[in-house]
Order: structure tokens, then C-alpha cells, then sequence
């Protein structure tokens, strides 16, 4: 198989770059072969053909709209449960550390009374307990159920087994 020079035609004297496929087509040749898969042609553009329509555009930016709208309102649902689990884990944090505070403030009080001075809740959130929990100033209590209750009426309850009383 022999590879000459004339199987291998040039796209560069016609003016047009060359996808620099053979080394030789940097040369100039006498016969440009246009036709060639080598031969990189330029786009012809013409006033009717070149660019977008006005109704290609206007349906490209109705879609981009649509799709804006619909990640918004979904970025704004996620970080309205952000919101609320980060609100819910603080105050369950707080009510885990009671026998801690009982333990370190060497005082003796019940789950109520803990209520507004050592667990502080955002506004509209309400917390309570089933039956009475007692926390002993060494920092162990009776043990019991909490609910706690966000302002849309989520409810999330806790067993809190004595005597180490963790909101689980």
C-alpha cells in the first residue's frame, strides 16, 4: 500500500484549516479536495438561516422559567424541614442535658419546672411530658414519655428511661 501524496489531499490552499490528520496537508496542493472528512468547512451563514427565533426563544425561556420555578419551590420546602429538624434536635439536646444540669447545679427538680428556665423553645413549639419526670440533684431521674410538638402539628416523641433519662 502506498500513500502518496495525491491520496492524501490538502485543504489548505483553498483556505480552510485542516484537522491536521496527515503532516503533509500543511502543504499546499495545486488540487484542494473540499470533499475530504479531513477538511474542516466553514458554516455559510445567510440572513434567513443564521441564529434563533424569536419563538425558539421565547419557548427556550418559558422552559428555563419552569424549570427555575421548580427548583425554587423545592430548595424552599428543604429548607423549611431543615429549619424545623434543627429546631427539634436542639430542644431534645436540651432535655437530654436535664440530668446534667440537675447534677451540676446540685438541685433537685421535675421535668415542668425545667420548662422555660433550662429548656428554651422557639416560639410556637410546646413540649410535655405524660406522667411526671423527677430529676434527683445527683442527676438521675424517674424516667418517662416527652412530646414534643412544632407549630404545623408535627409530634415527635421520646422515651427517656431512667436513670440517665436520654431523649431517645
Amino acid at each position: 500500500m502506498t500513500d502518496s501524496k495525491a491520496e492524501r489531499p490538502s485543504c489548505s490552499r483553498a483556505g480552510f484549516p485542516c484537522l491536521g490528520l496527515y503532516p503533509q496537508d500543511q502543504q499546499v496542493d495545486p488540487k484542494p479536495a473540499l470533499d475530504h472528512p479531513t477538511c474542516v468547512k466553514p458554516l455559510q451563514a445567510s440572513g434567513a438561516d443564521s441564529g434563533f427565533s424569536l419563538l425558539e426563544m421565547t419557548v427556550a425561556l418559558f422552559l428555563g422559567a419552569m424549570l427555575l420555578t421548580l427548583v425554587a419551590e423545592s430548595g424552599v420546602t428543604m429548607l423549611d424541614r431543615w429549619q424545623l429538624s434543627l429546631a427539634e434536635r436542639n430542644i431534645r439536646n436540651q432535655v437530654s442535658a436535664l440530668p446534667l444540669k440537675a447534677h451540676a447545679s446540685r438541685r433537685a427538680f421535675t421535668f415542668d419546672e425545667a420548662i422555660g428556665s433550662d429548656v428554651i423553645l422557639p416560639e410556637g413549639w410546646t413540649i410535655s411530658a405524660e406522667d411526671e419526670i423527677f430529676y434527683a440533684d445527683t442527676g438521675i431521674c424517674s424516667g418517662g414519655v416527652v412530646e414534643i410538638r412544632s407549630p404545623n402539628d408535627r409530634v415527635w416523641r421520646y422515651s427517656m428511661e431512667a436513670p440517665f433519662c436520654r431523649a431517645m
